[in-house]
């Protein structure tokens, strides 16, 4: 049996009442079974102070979501946030770095990059934080807030879900410039083999073209000196 929310069941204790009294008022014996099966708005149609009272009360509840006021949020992000997460210019490189784990350089030509992208604009009346705010939270949840998406949305007065919503703008974006700016050098192209020997001369290994972390090099002999730990 499905189990009505409190709201719902006001709704319908007062529309019962309400059409009692209706009925009464015009004498009606019909099968009519809600408020508005009658023209209350009818120059004859008259209604008592009390009948006024509870059509009223009927109106609020179902012109709101809720029946008590909702509780408010967190604060909103312009109502507490220091001045330095509006004007990054304020920090320091340093603490620039700490915070975003890129140079202010770096950061400034990410925004550029990115900021014309589309998934930063909606035609919602509720326009969107501007892609600045939206890349900051997601370069500090990807450092510094990066273990909990709670901290970070501590820190910036948001909720858990927005930190994952800005994040994913920001990955998307960035995604779509892999292959403008990330892409694989022609085998035995003129820049190719400039890599090849850059990475000799500078790590010792030949014919490698780079390598990221995590990356699995195949040794030809175990070293003398904690060999177990070699082991893939």
């Amino acid at each position: 049996m499905p189990r009505h929310s409190e709201r719902a069941s006001r709704i319908r204790r007062l529309n019962g009442w309400i059409v009692r009294h209706l009925r009464r008022q015009q004498k009606k014996i019909s099968t009519v079974l809600f408020v508005h099966h009658f023209d209350v708005n009818d120059v004859k149609f008259t209604m008592s102070p009390f009948l006024h009272h509870l059509y009223r009360r009927l109106k609020k509840l179902r012109s709101s979501r809720y029946l008590h006021e909702r509780p408010h949020g967190k604060p909103r992000l312009a109502d507490h946030a220091p001045a330095w997460q509006s004007d990054p210019d304020i920090l320091s490189d340093h603490h620039f770095r700490s915070l975003y784990h890129m140079s202010k350089q770096s950061f400034v030509a990410l925004l550029h990059l990115i900021e014309p992208h589309e998934i930063f604009y909606n035609n919602s009346h509720w326009p969107q934080k501007p892609p600045k705010i939206q890349l900051q939270i997601a370069l500090y949840h990807f450092g510094g807030g990066g273990t909990s998406r709670i901290r970070t949305s501590i820190h910036y007065g948001i909720a858990e879900g927005t930190v994952y919503l800005y994040t994913h703008r920001v990955t998307m974006a960035i995604l779509s410039l892999q292959q403008e700016y990330i892409n694989w050098p022609v085998p035995h192209s003129v820049e190719y083999k400039r890599m090849v020997e850059r990475h000799h001369l500078m790590y010792g290994f030949p014919n490698c073209l780079g390598f990221v972390d995590g990356t699995t090099v195949p040794i030809y002999h175990k070293p003398i000196k904690d060999g177990e730990c070699y082991y893939s």
